[in-house]
């Protein structure tokens, strides 16, 4: 039986507030032959939509992940100096190319790359559909939801040949032995059961690429804040009493102790109606009949005496339990390892602690999922499977650098002839936001140093600083590729 996980739902919803459903399972009841997770999908979303959180830091991860663009790099053991190399490693950058753009007719490859971001980070695991058409040379690529996907036992065992290179630059293949199972999508009442997907290719199938947040030995990962539920579910909790706590005023709850007399009934209405927020600053006039009693021989009435107790002691300035949340939220980025910037709470940065906080972030948390990620997708899965592996895929960042210390930096190659016109390729290409094609330019041309460049006649008229000429070097650059493709 998995775990199961309260979600408090509002009224909205047709739940009143406060009050808790549990999510069900698509594949309740129905797990003949499969692996049931320990937590259903389903309901680790519904912790995600309800938190006030995680889903910042979630949408912080797709946007990093995928939003610079994607670039496609030759691999680095080939040598692209030697021709029949690099040949053989242009033709597979242009079916690479081609295999980009018709990677999904009604999508782009960088929504793809953020729709498996987003599942990954909300349920730990994410899973694509590689459906391949009858001869088809590529597949084409569906994002699959997870709450509707599951993996069935291991059945097949089998010896798979699987394709690596060279640094010599040739295709090998190693064989090794492969434990596949099936995976079913429940569309409706119905199963649909799908291969799993290996780096081999196929024809006339469909099958289950199953990315995995952390490669353990279980089947289904679990998403990086699954140590935090209670705090998350507690944060929420606490937003509810807070809401009440609004909607009913905020009063000091009291309690009306009468002695020696009883309230009229028209007073116990007023301390009735004193809880709504619509009488708030509204006046009371309380009346109290004392209690007849026998004094002697006579009937005397008591004079009552009234005293208010309070029930709490401190007046609420803001909300309940602020401080709780604030933890909980510093719980949460510590969990995506983000600093608070990454999701808008920027109030206490300069600019230098701003420019430091993502220059970490960039090193140790985004760079490195964007390598995982490019592989887990693309280079050890999909490329593979297709014929390409003297290219792969590369999942672009966001230019951090210090113009001061690339400036100097600059300077200090280029004037010791270290900095060569091919160094500056990917600098082109990063200013200009486009790829320049190698090939278009005569042997020896990109192994000239930038500094021989400067004396001769190519770049008279530029300035002095260095970083204004490797852009116009870098304009002249795709100007002579453009040229030279429209010949």
């Amino acid at each position: 039986m998995a775990n199961e996980i309260t979600v408090r739902i509002f009224k909205e919803n047709g739940i009143a507030a406060g009050e808790t459903k549990q999510i069900p399972d698509s594949f309740h009841g129905d797990y003949g032959g499969l692996i049931e997770p320990d937590y259903a999908p389903a309901q680790l979303k519904s912790v995600v939509s309800q938190s006030n959180i995680l889903p910042q830091c979630i949408e912080a991860y797709a946007t990093n992940a995928a939003d610079f663009g994607i670039q496609i790099v030759y691999d680095e053991r080939v040598n692209v100096s030697d021709d029949k190399q690099k040949k053989m490693a242009d033709e597979e950058w242009q079916r690479l190319e081609e295999f980009l753009e018709v990677l999904n007719p009604l999508t782009t490859p960088q929504e793809i790359v953020k729709h498996v971001v987003r599942e990954l980070e909300q349920t730990g695991s994410a899973y694509l559909e590689v459906a391949w058409a009858e001869a088809a040379d590529t597949p084409t690529i569906y994002p699959a939801d997870s709450e509707y996907i599951r993996a069935a036992k291991e059945t097949d065992d089998l010896t798979a040949k699987l394709p690596y290179l060279t640094k010599t630059g040739e295709i090998k293949y190693i064989e090794m032995p492969v434990r596949t199972r099936k995976y079913a999508q429940k569309r409706a009442a119905n199963k649909v059961l799908f291969d799993q997907f290996l780096p081999l290719k196929r024809s006339g199938t469909s099958q289950i690429l199953h990315i995995k947040l952390n490669d353990s030995i279980s089947i289904y990962s679990e998403p990086r804040w699954i140590g935090n539920i209670p705090g998350i579910l507690g944060t929420r909790m606490a937003e509810e009493l807070n809401l009440k706590y609004f909607k009913k005023g905020k009063k000091i709850p009291v309690a009306v102790v009468a002695e020696g007399g009883t309230a009229t009934k028209e007073s116990v209405e007023q301390i009735k109606a004193a809880s709504n927020p619509e009488n708030d600053g509204s006046w009371m006039l309380l009346e109290f009949i004392g209690t007849e009693v026998m004094m002697g021989e006579d009937m005397k009435v008591t004079k009552p005496t009234v005293r208010f107790e309070k029930l709490q002691d401190v007046l609420q300035q803001d909300g309940l339990f602020q401080e709780y949340d604030d933890k909980q939220r510093e719980k949460a980025l510590s969990q995506f390892r983000l600093p608070p910037i990454y999701v808008g709470l920027s109030k206490d940065y300069t600019r230098a602690t701003a420019d430091t906080a993502r220059r970490i972030t960039e090193e140790q948390v985004f760079v490195p999922y964007r390598h995982w990620l490019a592989d887990k997708i693309f280079n050890k899965a999909l490329l593979p499977a297709i014929g390409i592996h003297r290219v792969k895929v590369k999942l672009r960042g966001p230019e951090i650098t210090d113009p001061e210390e690339r400036t100097a930096l600059l300077n200090y190659l280029a004037d010791r002839g270290v900095l060569l016109v091919r160094d500056l390729i990917p600098i082109a290409e990063s200013v200009l936001g486009t790829t320049i094609e190698e090939s278009r330019y005569e042997p020896g041309y990109l192994d000239t140093p930038v500094a021989k460049l400067v004396e001769s006649n190519d770049l008279v008229g530029m300035g002095n600083d260095p970083q204004e000429n490797v852009a116009s070097i870098a304009k002249r650059l795709l100007r002579e590729t453009r040229d030279k493709q429209h010949v």
